[in-house]
């Protein structure tokens, strides 16, 4: 068992639905561009990366004639994932423990792909393996759903995410990482000369609040972890590219159109903006945007 699947056993995630995650979102963004997708109701959905399993299994129990799989790393999350289908009476969810990249074409393949909050957080070997289980094991008509922390906002939290790991590493236990984590950030929080009058002391001051309220599996997976690659969205789109995966849209179909920006800004968009990949990338620049949950196609 390797790094990554040591943490997550020894800090486990409380199991979540994600609604952004759901089928039924994705299945909608395909009717909304005009792209085929397979009925939910028969449907074939694979999430890389469960965890307990809540969130599929969740789906499961509304979908009793859908098949339902979800992979994890972590045998404490997949254990604790069993039981919850099989006190639920969800038969049509299978949770394996196992690698990501120990993924060939055993299970066959998939309508609806997803992998929520993994691609950023794992070594790129293993985003490279994701990217070719969506490109190999989705089906003609499949959808496919990746979410990753995003730049512009992600050029400050690294350099947070960093002055974290400096001063929590010192300690060897996760739980006194976690908490020095927190520490540190109160101190920079309280310590920074003249905070109200600079930037780098607003920023600072504007996460105390944030970190002191983030649960202690988030906090350590998001900003203690080895990895954590954040992308710009031109670069995630190339990445699709180069694995003959074409993007859809995202999840909050919202977030794709500029009607909502001041007519001045909306007219400079649109000029400098030829497709919407551009459109898209300078609105995330404006927004200053953290996080992406991108939907794709073969």
């Amino acid at each position: 068992m390797d790094t990554l699947d040591t943490s997550y056993n020894d800090i486990p995630y409380m199991g979540r639905v994600h609604a952004q995650t759901h089928i039924e979102r994705m299945a909608l963004s395909a009717r909304v561009f005009g792209i085929d997708s397979v009925p939910l109701e028969r449907a074939r959905i694979l999430e890389l990366g469960c965890g307990d399993g809540s969130n599929i299994v969740n789906m499961a129990i509304n979908l009793p004639n859908a098949e339902f799989v979800g992979i994890d790393g972590s045998e404490v999350h997949i254990q604790r994932g069993r039981e919850m289908a099989e006190y639920a009476g969800a038969t049509n969810v299978r949770l394996e423990a196992m690698d990501i990249t120990q993924i060939q074409d055993q299970f066959g393949t998939f309508d609806y792909m997803i992998c929520h909050g993994v691609f950023s957080w794992v070594p790129e070997t293993v985003r490279e393996h994701i990217l070719r289980i969506c490109r190999e094991q989705m089906s003609p008509l499949g959808i496919g759903y990746i979410s990753y922390n995003a730049y512009p906002a992600w050029k400050q939290h690294e350099m947070l995410r960093d002055m974290m790991r400096f001063h929590a590493f010192r300690m060897d236990d996760p739980k006194e990482q976690i908490l020095q984590a927190r520490a540190l950030a109160q101190f920079l929080g309280e310590y920074i000369p003249d905070a109200v009058n600079n930037s780098y002391g607003k920023f600072v001051s504007s996460q105390v609040d944030f970190i002191s309220g983030l649960t202690e599996e988030y906090l350590y997976h998001e900003y203690l972890e080895t990895y954590n690659q954040p992308y710009w969205f031109y670069e995630f789109i190339k990445l699709l590219d180069n694995n003959a995966l074409q993007y859809l849209g995202d999840t909050d179909l919202s977030s794709m159109i500029n009607l909502h920006w001041p007519d001045e800004t909306r007219d400079v968009l649109n000029h400098i903006s030829p497709t919407q990949y551009e459109l898209e990338q300078y609105m995330d620049m404006l927004r200053c945007r953290r996080f992406r949950c991108t939907l794709f196609v073969h």
